[in-house]
C-alpha cells in the first residue's frame, strides 16, 4: 500500500523549528524546569533574583535566556509596579504545555530502559 502524500505546506514546520531552537539549549530547559514547578499565581513566580540563586546563573546569562524564552512566548513576566518593573516570570500556557510533554517523553523513556 503506498504512503498518503503529505502537503507540508499545511505542516507548522517553521513553527517547529522556532521551539525547538529555543529548547536547544541546556540553560533555557533549566529555567522551564524551575518554573514548571511554580504554578502561576503572584505568590509562586519566581523572581529573577531566585533564579539566578537557583540555578547559579551569571545574570547576563540569565537576562539573555529569559528573553529568548519571553519572545518565544513559553514564559511571561506579568507584574509592573509603581515606577519599576518587577521581574516574576512563570510559564505561559504553551510553556506549560510544552515542558509537561518532555517530562511525559522523559518518563516514556526511563520506563523502556526498565
Amino acid at each position: 500500500m503506498p504512503l498518503k502524500a503529505i502537503d507540508f505546506k499545511k505542516l507548522p514546520i517553521d513553527e517547529h523549528v522556532r521551539l525547538y531552537t529555543v529548547l536547544s539549549n541546556a540553560n533555557r530547559i533549566r529555567i522551564l524546569f524551575a518554573l514548571y514547578h511554580n504554578p502561576p499565581s503572584q505568590e509562586m513566580m519566581l523572581s529573577f533574583s531566585r533564579l539566578k540563586e537557583t540555578l547559579d546563573m551569571n545574570p547576563a546569562l540569565l537576562n539573555h535566556h529569559l528573553k529568548i524564552l519571553l519572545r518565544s512566548e513559553l514564559i511571561e513576566n506579568p507584574l509592573i509596579r509603581q515606577g519599576a518593573t518587577i521581574s516574576q516570570y512563570h510559564l505561559t500556557k504553551k510553556g506549560h504545555k510544552t515542558v509537561k510533554g518532555m517530562i511525559e517523553d522523559l518518563g516514556a523513556r526511563e520506563q523502556q530502559r526498565e
